[in-house]
């Protein structure tokens, strides 16, 4: 039996931790949804929380940090995102009807939103990938947050193209926040989220993302949202250009959409 319980803590103590956004990370991720844009835009403290490729936990702990707040003035900038994410959700969007057990009130969760990007507004994404972290220490930076090095595991957007992150990692500056590499020795709380001026970023929405999101087979659209205005990028021949004509064509009256939907200020 002492041998049984020992195996049983052996395995379980080689299960890594779950890893959010890492000093070095060329971005920080999170959900774009109706939710996500009321709170910047009611909210002072203007944080964000960070999600992680797929829903699959370790459940061993975490390693990271899952906020980010943004330092400065932001409301033209939430302004384009918010005028972004009305046109590309016009009527896609999904729900799913649940109890708030604090009011006792019915309650639409949105379930579909948009993958948000959080990057450096000079990020290069004519020669880099939008999804790798491109983060040469990353390892390092997992271990700083108290977990052993052999239960580091890294999941991406783009797990197929992993080596580029590698290959190109000194190539990528890291999001400009105030995350101080190997610092923290575990320690995360609401005193030492990391911060980022709105000057410096730029925000990219990407819908679907499949792992085939760069072949040539296939034509994407993401959009780049900066304070200064929107623009529709489409990968063509492995190049990405500039498709106003894309943007435009979506659906510019969205005052029906609010009429349609019941309970939109109701979003969680």
């Amino acid at each position: 039996m002492g041998k049984f319980f020992s195996f049983l803590f052996i395995s379980f103590s080689l299960f890594g931790a779950d890893v959010y956004f890492l000093p070095g990370d060329a971005f920080f991720h999170t959900r774009l949804t109706a939710k996500t844009i009321q709170k910047l835009k009611e909210n002072k403290d203007k944080i964000l929380t960070y999600e992680k490729p797929n829903e699959f936990s370790m459940d061993c702990g975490t390693a990271g940090f899952y906020q980010l707040q943004l330092i400065g003035n932001a409301d033209q900038l939430i302004a384009n995102l918010e005028k972004t994410y009305e046109k590309l959700r016009a009527y896609g969007r999904e729900f799913v009807e649940e109890i708030d057990y604090n009011t006792d009130k019915k309650i639409l969760i949105e379930t579909n939103g948009l993958n948000l990007f959080i990057y450096n507004k000079d990020f290069d994404f004519t020669q880099f990938m939008v999804g790798l972290k491109y983060n040469e220490n990353w390892v390092q930076e997992y271990v700083s947050f108290g977990h052993e090095r052999k239960g580091a595991m890294l999941n991406s957007f783009l797990p197929n193209y992993l080596y580029r992150s590698w290959r190109d990692a000194s190539l990528v500056p890291p999001l400009k926040s105030t995350a101080k590499a190997g610092a923290y020795q575990g320690a995360v709380n609401a005193e030492n989220i990391p911060t980022i001026q709105v000057k410096d970023i730029s925000f990219i929405i990407v819908d679907e993302f499949p792992k085939n999101l760069y072949d040539l087979y296939f034509i994407r659209t993401f959009y780049v949202v900066t304070a200064d205005g929107v623009k529709a990028l489409q990968l063509h021949n492995h190049q990405w250009k500039v498709n106003h004509e894309h943007f435009k064509q979506q659906i510019d009256n969205i005052d029906e959409l609010n009429d349609d939907i019941e309970g939109l200020d109701d979003f969680e």
